[in-house]
């Protein structure tokens, strides 16, 4: 009776889920290999969440998960309801609400954050399409929706969903506004930053730079519009950062830890207690590189060892259980696409090149900043999983060209990818 009661709740979220296809331009055209890859996708992460509520507590999905459904059930029985917050509070907040109107319900938790896995994977079509990639779209979406952590920590009751998600849009919406001069994007790209500030500690000093790159980015090309001048980007770079500090302030928030270090300039000591309470999320994968902030070389020294441990382990030597195996391929394959993400961009020029600049400098950015902050091979890969989908818009399509090529049928084989 318990496990019906939960398959009533999140039916209807399922259900959306599979129709999301008819309802956006890039499944549009008649491609039955992209929709097939979208169902496929979904399949799985829906497989994934049955699995890991009514059978057996997959890795990485206990800790947190438990915490933040445990939390907000509470919340939702409570007279007061949940307090607002941000980070973790945030989002037990937003799950707390979701329980009042229905009923708590770990199964429904997850439906949601599948749910919102396959709005990112809109938002992946959209981003590839406005760069003006358009090949390869079905297996893009296989290499974003089958990686396996994406796959498994996409389809539990975790944040990550929901991080990839707001970041894609804001992305996606950064790049529209630039392009279009549109009122509407500009909007849609401020409160898509908001929401990914508030999800995360470290998300919310990022997204100050993520505003900072859309703004500051100088296009020069033909596609830029005349009605983007210099006098229009002062009263811009004025008014949507104000906009965004009265938001944060008006809303009080708590648990801005990350900005309040910023404001108080204890910035690297912030960056050093959040190394040393670093939680592992797959056991046992402490790679242990500290990070020395007593001097400038110190800094360089160490820093280069806690960025390689980050980017590339576990590495070989390192392995121990199937799960660091499977880690170890893994990294290996987001690297192939950093590198073809960076040879795209290098042979692109115009707005293409503008656009993939843009993209690789936001994706370089917040994978420099969760390496600080971070000292085990479990978390980071929970960290990767967030600017992921860049490295496949940007480095799917050259990767798949460069791995087919020799044995590519033309006009055969791409059309089925």
């Amino acid at each position: 009776m318990l496990i019906d009661a939960d398959v009533l709740v999140a039916a209807p979220v399922i259900l959306l889920s599979y129709l999301l296809p008819f309802a956006y331009k890039p499944f549009r055209p008649a491609r039955g290999g992209v929709f097939l890859a979208f169902w496929v996708i979904l399949t799985f992460h829906h497989i994934i969440s049955v699995y890991n509520c009514f059978f057996e507590t997959l890795p990485g999905a206990n800790a947190d998960a438990i915490r933040f459904h445990n939390t907000a059930a509470l919340y939702s029985q409570s007279l007061f309801g949940a307090p607002f917050g941000s980070d973790s509070k945030f989002y037990e907040w937003f799950l707390a609400h979701i329980y009042r109107i229905s009923t708590p319900s770990l199964f429904l938790a997850q439906s949601m954050v599948v749910l919102a896995f396959a709005f990112s994977t809109v938002y992946l079509l959209k981003l590839k399409n406005i760069v003006g990639i358009f090949k390869y779209d079905a297996t893009a979406m296989i290499f974003f929706g089958m990686e396996p952590f994406v796959l498994i920590w996409t389809s539990v009751n975790l944040r990550e969903a929901y991080q990839i998600l707001f970041l894609l849009m804001a992305l996606y919406f950064g790049l529209l506004w630039r392009l279009r001069r549109e009122g509407a994007a500009l909007v849609k790209f401020v409160a898509s930053i908001l929401l990914l500030a508030i999800l995360h500690n470290g998300l919310s000093v990022y997204s100050i730079f993520l505003l900072f790159i859309f703004i500051s980015w100088n296009f020069n090309s033909q596609k830029e519009s005349a009605f983007f001048s210099r006098r229009r980007v002062k009263k811009t770079l004025v008014l949507v950062p104000a906009f965004i500090a009265i938001a944060l302030v008006a809303l009080n928030l708590p648990s801005m830890g990350a900005l309040q270090a910023v404001q108080t300039g204890n910035v690297v000591e912030y960056a050093n207690s959040y190394r040393h309470g670093s939680i592992d999320s797959i056991g046992g994968s402490t790679y242990g590189a500290p990070i020395d902030f007593s001097s400038p070389f110190g800094f360089m020294v160490t820093g280069a060892g806690a960025l390689s441990h980050y980017f590339f382990g576990p590495f070989p030597w390192e392995v121990r259980s199937f799960i660091d195996a499977i880690a170890a391929l893994v990294v290996l394959f987001h690297a192939a696409l950093l590198l073809s993400s960076i040879v795209f961009w290098r042979s692109s020029s115009g707005y293409q090149r503008h656009a993939a600049g843009i993209l690789l400098t936001a994706y370089l950015i917040l994978e420099f900043m969760w390496a600080s902050g971070t000292t085990n091979y479990g978390t980071a890969m929970r960290h990767h999983m967030v600017a992921y989908g860049i490295i496949v818009v940007l480095g799917a399509p050259s990767f798949i060209s460069f791995i087919t090529k020799p044995f590519r049928r033309r006009g055969r084989l791409a059309s089925y990818l």
